[in-house]
């Protein structure tokens, strides 16, 4: 759709280094006309932690024009050794699917990049003209108190949100 979109500033750097308790928050600048989505967005974050496994949950919000923030239950989640995706033995509408076997499991290697594709739960939803999006990526892990996480967003590694957008 064309979002301009804002997040931490750190000089341009490639990554963003985050703690694990911390959160990660990209806003878009207010929408020019009102923006439909109808179905799953999709996160496919790019992230390397200094642990071999690591939760990611995503929150997507609507940020009125007082800056009130409303959700509507968009959001998603994925531990990242579960991230070897699969075909779905149905139709999944091409989202990421996984299996969750054991033999699927994939640890991270701390400190290399790894794809984590997810989706949020399906809405159909209309942010008003004049609203921002907020996306907020929240990183934990289960046993590690307190891992390093970094999301990359260089041209090779270029995490982002995939919008259902209806076009008008």
């Amino acid at each position: 759709a064309g979002l301009g979109v804002s997040g931490p500033k750190d000089g341009g750097s490639d990554q963003v280094k985050v703690s694990a308790d911390a959160k990660l928050v990209y806003e878009t600048a207010a929408l020019e006309a009102d923006l439909t989505i109808s179905g799953h967005p999709v996160v496919r974050a790019w992230v390397s932690a200094s642990a071999s496994d690591v939760d990611v949950y995503a929150n997507l919000e609507d940020i009125a024009q007082d800056g009130k923030a409303t959700s509507y239950h968009m959001d998603g989640r994925l531990r990242a050794s579960h991230r070897q995706e699969a075909t779905a033995p149905y139709d999944n509408l091409g989202l990421p699917w996984r299996t969750h076997l054991e033999k699927d499991v994939m640890p991270l290697t701390p400190g290399e990049p790894a794809e984590l594709a997810f989706d949020l739960f399906p809405i159909s939803y209309r942010f008003a003209a004049g609203h921002r999006l907020r996306l907020t990526l929240t990183f934990g892990d289960p046993m590690d108190a307190s891992p390093n996480v970094s999301v990359h967003r260089s041209p090779e590694n270029a995490s982002h949100l995939v919008l259902p957008v209806v076009e008008k």
